[in-house]
């Protein structure tokens, strides 16, 4: 007696059994359908591919696939309808790959073209020709690293289509061609007065198009000009932004461990609402929350004797415009209130508890 059959059989000797009372004619079609079905299932599983969400996995996935190049050409051949690729993530500070550049060759050979694509950790320089080759990305968030002091001018054609970007502001000026950005985050790690305003006053090419803004300063004020000031050039670089995501987290640490040095001028309430002033049409206004309360910053002058309802109502009253504001519920909390203003000059609160994500993207979202 034999044994039981393996499921893997079943389907074969159905089909066989179907067979025996269809036509010739009919077998054909049936092939030309099932044809048809694994092409339109192909198109499907491959319209958008994740890889895993664990970092630890992720990583050892792409090592493997940066590690096999026939085993990577083979991945990337079948995979010519992608068009959303989430997260490629090396350490290449950490782990150094000899063979990573010959898997971004891999990349810029493929026949697919993404639409949205996110990296981290992953030099600029080495992914260059693999975006010049993806002409139709529209979303590109690139963060965690630390591209070069300079990025010479792109090409005409390099991201034309580029809506949505989470970059450094120098990539953001490379570009040679003027992409209907309509959202863009930028972050100025280590600025100082040349740095950061000619950065700003260049965003002027996209007040046609640019609806939201997330701008983050980070480092020690040496050098550094105000916020006010930053403002204030952004809102005559960008006079029809909607929405505005601000995160200040400079601190006076430095210059209190270095004497003799004279501490720069540091923001204060009356400064950031003079410059929300000069926004004619800024509606959505998030200030989202530092990791610590310096004495010595902006985010602690901002919460002195002032409850998040008290700064809604100053801010709001500067910004004829603005319309809906989120922001911590205290100095130190880390949960945000939503707050709107009603056709009749009434503020409300109208969200708690809104989720880290939310606040993170509000450049974007909101």
């Amino acid at each position: 007696m034999s044994g039981p059959r393996s499921f893997s059989d079943l389907p074969r000797e159905i089909l066989g059994y179907i067979f025996t009372y269809l036509t010739d004619s009919d077998v054909a079609q049936m092939c030309r359908l099932s044809k048809s079905v694994k092409i339109e299932a192909e198109r499907i599983l491959y319209r958008y591919v994740a890889f895993p969400t664990d970092a630890d996995a992720e990583m050892s996935l792409l090592k493997t696939l940066a590690r096999a190049p026939r085993l990577a050409e083979r991945t990337f051949s079948n995979i010519n309808r992608l068009t959303d690729l989430m997260l490629i993530e090396f350490w290449n500070e950490e782990d150094p790959l000899p063979s990573f550049q010959n898997f971004v060759d891999l990349l810029v050979n493929c026949s697919f073209q993404l639409r949205t694509l996110e990296c981290s950790h992953i030099d600029f320089e080495d992914l260059k020709p693999f975006l010049a080759r993806q002409p139709e990305i529209t979303e590109l968030i690139l963060q965690h690293w630390e591209p070069p002091a300079y990025i010479a001018p792109l090409p005409n054609d390099f991201l034309a289509n580029l809506e949505v970007a989470r970059m450094d502001p120098r990539i953001v000026a490379a570009l040679s061609s003027s992409p209907p950005l309509e959202h863009l985050q930028i972050s100025f790690q280590h600025p100082t007065e040349d740095h950061e305003l000619p950065y700003i006053d260049s965003l002027a090419r996209f007040r046609s198009t640019l609806q939201g803004l997330g701008l983050e300063r980070h480092g020690a004020f040496g050098g550094h000009p105000p916020t006010r000031d930053i403002l204030i050039h952004l809102a005559a670089a960008l006079p029809s932004l909607s929405t505005l995501s601000l995160c200040d987290q400079r601190t006076m640490y430095f210059y209190e461990k270095d004497a003799g040095i004279t501490p720069p001028e540091i923001d204060t309430v009356t400064d950031l609402v003079t410059a929300l002033s000069k926004f004619p049409c800024l509606e959505v206004f998030v200030l989202v929350a530092v990791g610590y309360a310096d004495p010595h910053s902006l985010w602690w002058n901002l919460w002195d004797n002032r409850s998040s309802f008290g700064l809604v109502q100053l801010f709001m009253s500067a910004c004829p415009s603005l319309r809906y504001m989120a922001l911590p519920k205290s100095r130190s909390s880390p949960e945000y209130l939503g707050f709107s203003r009603a056709e009749n000059g009434d503020v409300d609160a109208v969200a708690e508890e809104l989720q880290p994500r939310d606040i993170d993207w509000a450049w974007r979202d909101f």
